[in-house]
């Protein structure tokens, strides 16, 4: 995903809210790219929405590894 299209899902609180997911996935994105605070906080947004379930699980077992 280029950076452009990285920075519109952060832009774009309606995707993000009608598509929580969005935030996991941004998460995965950032942290590919080493930017680990910012994973940190997408991965936290994502679980504000979603507290229940396997992403919601796999993304408390991402943040552990960013302590």
């Amino acid at each position: 995903m280029t950076g452009r299209k990285k920075e519109s899902v952060r832009r774009e609180p309606a995707v993000t809210r009608q598509m929580p997911e969005s935030y996991y996935i941004l998460g995965m994105l950032l942290l590919a790219d080493g930017k680990r605070a910012d994973a940190r906080k997408a991965y936290e947004a994502f679980l504000a929405q979603v507290s229940d379930g396997v992403w919601a699980q796999r993304a408390r077992d991402t943040l552990a590894t960013l302590n």
